[in-house]
């Protein structure tokens, strides 16, 4: 778990708490006042507690290390992050009341954060409000159920109630399904299990099938960390998944943990070729720009940048990179800064 923004009042307040938490390893604290110092030289009480020391702010190296992430940053930093660390597959807990922001980017960011499908396609279901007093949702760890989580739980020994009721996890919208009595979110509890099917989904589940022959286990699907939870080379390796454009794709070995071969591992970081479907290579309308890994390559190279395109997409899209003068950096034209006029992807 990171925490981004550690060295604020909420920010080391969370550090604390986390500290304490037996089941928490903090692997990365963050602050631009005072990175490259140790937390507990910043904050004395926290000698014995805490090692790390801070870095700064960067989103790319915080997923590295990170999955679930909070973030407690100052008004005005939250949204952009916040969309870069959803991209990379992250969980966010974010402090700030920015993304209750019910503009255009604040619509975007909700999007994000909620998935691609929000909307039930069963108008029977009742969509559930989240409640402080669950558990978070967790995803199925293979052993025990009981440590999923969320809206549904609400619905414990109750199956009628169980059986009418859908929420919403960072996959999409997910019908409730009740378990020796629990209730439980369908995906990622249930469903990769198969003991269940998402009724708000017009998919079928897996909505295809992987062509690759020795893929004979399915992983998950969309927002489940599917192929990231196998510990063993030998499964992974026999192991598919659905990621979040919906595609199929083989899970690999990276040599010390198991990945899903989408569209960033394949056709950007060119870790692994996808045995699963044959997806076209991505290509830019735009022949001026050279194809990058990471517009972020280009951070300190405003030219560099301005001729360069990536396709990190998730949705398979390749986009142009753009100079953010705001914050002298490189970035992708992704939708999420497209959408609000901070760029023109010429890619498309």
């Amino acid at each position: 778990m990171a925490v981004a923004g550690a060295t604020g009042y909420a920010g080391v307040e969370v550090v604390r708490l986390l500290s304490a938490h037996p089941g928490v390893e903090l692997t990365t604290l963050t602050s631009e006042q005072y990175h490259g110092r140790p937390m507990a030289e910043v904050f004395p009480f926290l000698r014995g507690r805490i090692g790390q020391t801070l870095e700064r702010l960067d989103p790319a190296a915080i997923a590295d290390k990170a999955r679930t992430v909070v973030t407690a940053l100052p008004h005005g930093k939250s949204a952009t992050f916040v969309a870069e660390l959803l991209d990379r597959g992250c969980r966010v807990l974010d402090l700030s009341a920015e993304l209750q922001n019910v503009g255009t980017q604040g619509a975007r960011l909700g999007a994000l954060a909620e998935g691609t499908l929000a909307e039930c396609a069963d108008a029977t279901l009742t969509r559930l409000a989240p409640s402080p007093n669950l558990q978070a949702f967790n995803n199925y760890n293979g052993n025990d159920v009981t440590d999923c989580g969320g809206p549904c739980r609400q619905f414990d020994g109750d199956q009628a109630g169980c059986a009418g009721a859908y929420t919403v996890t960072q996959a999409g919208a997910t019908s409730c399904f009740f378990h020796r009595g629990l209730c439980l979110p369908c995906v990622g509890c249930g469903q990769k299990q198969g003991a269940c099917t998402n009724a708000c989904s017009t998919l079928e589940y897996p909505p295809t099938t992987c062509g690759d022959a020795t893929r004979t286990k399915f992983a998950g699907g969309p927002g489940t960390e599917s192929c990231y939870r196998i510990r063993s080379q030998t499964l992974c390796e026999s192991a598919w998944h659905i990621g979040r454009n919906a595609r199929p794709a083989n899970c690999y070995w990276t040599g010390n943990s198991c990945a899903g071969c989408g569209i960033r591992n394949e056709f950007t970081q060119n870790d692994c070729t996808n045995t699963c479907t044959s997806v076209p290579a991505l290509t830019c309308k735009n022949a001026a720009l050279t194809v990058t890994q990471r517009c972020s390559d280009f951070n300190g190279d405003q030219t560099g940048c301005e001729g360069a395109w990536h396709g990190a997409n998730h949705d398979g899209t390749a986009a142009s990179c753009f100079w953010d003068a705001t914050q002298s950096r490189c970035r992708g034209c992704a939708l999420r800064h497209e959408f609000p006029g901070s760029c023109t992807n010429t890619c498309l």
